[in-house]
């Protein structure tokens, strides 16, 4: 949303105002409303863009993500994602790509890998263990048994070891427990659990927030700047 228009110039000066902080600074999106110029903008201060990409062809990743007929012929976020996947080759930022695997799409996540290998093999392909969180009441119809995740992961390592930058793995626990930040049009951080949002800070004030995630699970997805702190824990 804060890549719209309304939003974009937000984002931009919160971005750069925690790069000049020399805080390494990763920017998750679906791809939608990032173009060409957008991306050489952000490749002054982004060390890392996480692309959420779910679906072997239109078709599919429409399903994932529920995109409506009319908001894919406005937006056309599929082939946006693949665009950026190629344009991004362009800049220093480093992509990596988050599929969410659940029983939707486990069967087309081997030929995702492939296309995703033929389009950019230089990216890190992050495959998640889907979770139901509150607010998806449905959550029977998408859910996996861990031993059919933990099988379809083995093989996806195995036909791919060596091919892409790196693969990471996210466990359904280690989802759970990861912490959800959000920067809203407002300008004001939220931070929701348990389908509860709370105000937590406001732009330009970088709110402290603890975190289980530690700076090393990270460290590869950073440019050097040139900074000393590089790969410190933080």
């Amino acid at each position: 949303m804060l890549l719209h228009d309304q939003g974009r110039g937000a984002l931009l000066e919160i971005c750069q105002e925690i790069h000049r902080q020399r805080i390494h600074l990763c920017l998750n999106t679906s791809g939608v409303f990032v173009d060409y110029d957008l991306l050489q903008e952000f490749d002054t201060f982004l060390d890392q863009m996480l692309l959420s990409f779910r679906g072997i062809d239109k078709i599919s990743y429409n399903r994932q993500f529920g995109v409506t007929e009319k908001f894919d012929k406005l937006h056309k976020p599929y082939h946006t994602a693949l665009r950026i996947m190629e344009d991004i080759k362009h800049t220093g930022i480093k992509l990596e790509v988050a599929t969410v695997v659940d029983a939707k799409n486990v069967n087309e996540t081997i030929q995702l890998g492939w296309k995703l290998l033929s389009i950019n093999p230089n990216i890190t392909w992050r495959v998640e263990e889907y979770y139901a969180n509150g607010a998806q009441p449905k959550r029977q119809q998408f859910e996996l048994r861990k031993a059919v995740y933990d099988e379809l992961f083995i093989q996806i390592t195995e036909t791919f070891a060596g091919k892409f930058f790196r693969i990471r793995h996210s466990s359904k626990e280690g989802r759970i427990d990861a912490p959800d930040v959000m920067l809203t049009p407002e300008g004001n951080f939220v931070r929701s659990s348990n389908n509860a949002y709370t105000i937590v800070g406001k732009m330009p004030q970088l709110p402290e927030m603890n975190t289980r995630r530690r700076w090393s699970d990270y460290s590869h997805g950073c440019r050097d700047w040139g900074w000393n702190d590089l790969y410190t824990d933080t």
